[in-house]
């Protein structure tokens, strides 16, 4: 009986997905609200030439919590959110490719949890070389 129990919470759990609203409308006691996860926006921006013309390289501390990363640019001044073009990444730095020299290019990088939350960085920029 307790086994049963025990897999009738765990599907209750499941299909919930963690909404407090579903949770509180079973009859099922509840032991613990679960609460939000979330991650830190990385920190300590370095952005410096690349090894070649037309490189850009980008590193951050490593994010407590995150599983991958999002390093993104744009050449758009004003940092229209549609401009950004992002490359998916598990390490804490990335080498920029095929950038156009005297071209202003501004940078960030977005921290992604194992439960998909994200949060972004400051923005640095620098001119291509």
């Amino acid at each position: 009986m307790l086994l049963m129990l025990s897999q009738l919470c765990d599907y209750v759990n499941l299909v919930a997905q963690g909404n407090v609203a579903v949770l509180s409308q079973t009859t099922l006691e509840l032991n613990k609200i679960p609460s939000p996860i979330t991650i830190q926006a990385p920190i300590g921006l370095v952005l410096t030439d690349g090894a070649n013309l037309g490189e850009l390289f980008l590193k951050c501390k490593a994010v407590l919590g995150a599983s991958s990363y999002l390093f993104q640019y744009t050449t758009d001044p004003l940092l229209a959110e549609d401009s950004w073009v992002g490359v998916p990444v598990t390490s804490t730095s990335y080498t920029f490719k095929g950038l156009t020299k005297g071209t202003t290019y501004y940078f960030r990088l977005i921290a992604v949890g194992a439960k998909l939350q994200s949060t972004a960085s400051i923005v640095v920029n620098r001119v291509s070389q």
